[in-house]
């Protein structure tokens, strides 16, 4: 294969050399030194295997590798034998370090985008630095543009967005968002945890964007809980 990988990892597990490149727009390359040529499928496997071992794969796509040969899926592999070295091509598995490299950096430049709010006026329907926000424009303004799917533009409707995560709140992380029930019966404020119990929020009618503390009893007692919307495999 002639790609150019754009980025690449290596490890080693019980004496196996592993060398994994991201080829733009085509997915990973897995090469493996092995001492003797092995089938696609126990190749696939065993690779598998030895990098959820390194730490390199995650767990939850091993059935998918399994999977691969037994039906017709989104995953495309091409297996090369050429002397001890095997190289298998695998479309749409994550390379869990370079990722969460990518994602952290996603994260932080939305969370400098919260807080050059700051100081700025609540609107009530805001959305846009120039004339404020309210509370869920501010989060939606901040993560719409890094976020594949389509993202809510409601507290409540980032509440209930099926596929984000639910966090307790001793799981708590920058950037995940923290809900509250304050006028309503249902989800009716949202802000975004920062870490060290404060959270930013744009609160209501004649007051600016801010950051307050999560630990306040008032906001304790209209806390109902925290979702993480922005994870390393749904950001552009």
């Amino acid at each position: 294969m002639n790609d150019e990988p754009s980025r690449s990892i290596t490890s080693s597990s019980k004496g196996k050399h592993y060398s994994l490149s991201e080829i733009e727009g085509k997915g990973l390359r897995v090469k493996v030194s092995a001492g003797q040529q092995a089938s696609p499928m126990s190749a696939t496997a065993s690779s598998s295997k030895a990098l959820v071992r390194t730490g390199l794969l995650k767990e939850s796509r091993l059935q998918k590798v399994a999977m691969a040969q037994r039906a017709e899926s989104s995953f495309s592999q091409q297996v090369h034998r050429s002397g001890q070295d095997v190289e298998i091509l695998l479309r749409r598995l994550t390379l869990r370090p370079l990722y969460h490299d990518k994602y952290l950096r996603t994260r932080q430049i939305a969370l400098n985008t919260l807080m050059e709010q700051l100081g700025k006026p609540y609107l009530w329907g805001g959305a846009s630095p120039l004339s404020g926000f309210d509370c869920s424009g501010l989060i939606y303004f901040a993560y719409k543009d890094h976020i594949k799917r389509p993202f809510p533009r409601t507290a409540r409707g980032m509440f209930h967005l099926t596929d984000a995560k639910i966090i307790r709140s001793s799981e708590l992380e920058p950037g995940d968002l923290v809900f509250f029930q304050i006028r309503q019966d249902y989800v009716d404020h949202v802000g975004v945890y920062i870490g060290d119990n404060q959270f930013i929020q744009s609160p209501r009618t004649g007051l600016d964007i801010r950051i307050s503390k999560l630990s306040d009893n008032y906001w304790q007692n209209h806390y109902v809980g925290a979702r993480r919307v922005m994870t390393p495999d749904n950001i552009y």
